[in-house]
C-alpha cells in the first residue's frame, strides 16, 4: 500500500462524526486551555436571553429539564456510523448555535474578549462540521436550524416569493422526517403557489404537469379518504409520495423559470453559435 503525504492524510481522511460530536461537546461543556466552556457563558447570560429562545424558563438547568434535553458525552458506539443515524448531532449543533447567537445579540456586553472568541470558535467548528455533511444554516422566524444543501431547492428558493423560501428549504430538515402533517402543510403552500402557473407548465411539460397536479390533488388538497388506495398505504409510503411531490414541484418551478427567462435567450445564442 502506497504511503500518503501529509496533504493527502489531511484531505483524504473520512469524516468521523463521533469525533466531531465529541469535539463540539468538549468546547461547549468543558472548554480547553485557550477557550472557556461556552455552557458557563450561557448560564451566566441566561436571564438576558429573549423569550422566543428560552420561553418562561429561568435557568439553563430549568430549560433542559422543561424541554427534556440531555446530551451525553458521546452518542456513537462505533467510530464510523451512517450519516442517517446522527439526528442527535444536528439537534446538539442547533441547540448550541441558538444559544451562542442569543448571547451575541442580547448579552454581548457580558462577554470579555476570551469569552467572545470562545463562542466564535465553537460556532466556527459547528459551521465547518455542518458544511462537511452538506448542511447549511437557515433562520426560521427567530430560531436557527440546519437543513440539507439541496441544489434544486436552493435554486428554486432564489426565484419564489420570499414567504415560501423557508418552507422550501426546511422540508428536508431532520426533525420533519416522519412528520406527515408538517410536510403536508408545506406541500399545500407549494401547491397553492404553483396553481397560477399550471397552464404555463402544461405548455412546457404536459406529462409533468399532469402527474404533479394529480398527486397534489389526491394527496395534498383533497381528503385522502376520497382515494381508497391511499387508505391502504403505510405512513412511510405516504411520506415517500410526499417527497416525490416535493421534488416534482421543484423541477416544475425550474422548468417554468427556464422557459420564461432563458428559453429565447439560449435559443438566440445557439443560433448565433451555429451560424
Amino acid at each position: 500500500m502506497a504511503r500518503r503525504n501529509f496533504y493527502e492524510i489531511l484531505n483524504e481522511t473520512p469524516l468521523n462524526l463521533k469525533a466531531e460530536y465529541e469535539r463540539i461537546y468538549k468546547l461547549f461543556y468543558e472548554g480547553t486551555e485557550i477557550y472557556c466552556a461556552v455552557e458557563d457563558l450561557v448560564q451566566y447570560a441566561f436571564e438576558r436571553l429573549p423569550e422566543y429562545l428560552v420561553g418562561r424558563t429561568i435557568s439553563l438547568e430549568d430549560f433542559n429539564k422543561t424541554y427534556k434535553i440531555n446530551f451525553p458525552d458521546t452518542i456513537f458506539t462505533e467510530p464510523e456510523v451512517p450519516f442517517s443515524t446522527t439526528d442527535e448531532l444536528f439537534v446538539f449543533c442547533e441547540y448550541i448555535w441558538n444559544f451562542c447567537a442569543g448571547i451575541i445579540e442580547h448579552a454581548i456586553n457580558t462577554l470579555n474578549e476570551e469569552e467572545y472568541n470562545s463562542i466564535l470558535h465553537l460556532q466556527k467548528m459547528i459551521a465547518a462540521c455542518m458544511d462537511d455533511v452538506d448542511h447549511m444554516l437557515l433562520k426560521r422566524e427567530n430560531v436557527f436550524i440546519f437543513v440539507p444543501k439541496d441544489p434544486a431547492a436552493i435554486a428554486v428558493a432564489e426565484i419564489v416569493k420570499k414567504e415560501l423560501v423557508v418552507s422550501i428549504l426546511e422540508y428536508h430538515h431532520h426533525g420533519l422526517k416522519g412528520n406527515l402533517a408538517k410536510k403536508k402543510a408545506i406541500l399545500k403552500l407549494m401547491a397553492d403557489d404553483i396553481e397560477v402557473e399550471r397552464k404555463k407548465l402544461s405548455s412546457i411539460n404536459k406529462t409533468l404537469e399532469n402527474q404533479l397536479f394529480q398527486l397534489m390533488n389526491k394527496f395534498i388538497r383533497h381528503d385522502q379518504s376520497q382515494t381508497p388506495y391511499i387508505a391502504t398505504m403505510k405512513p412511510q409510503e405516504i411520506e415517500a409520495c410526499y417527497d416525490d411531490i416535493y421534488q416534482m414541484w421543484l423541477l416544475a418551478k425550474l422548468e417554468i423559470d427556464h422557459y420564461a427567462d432563458r428559453k429565447d435567450r439560449v435559443a438566440t445564442l445557439i443560433d448565433k453559435l451555429n451560424n
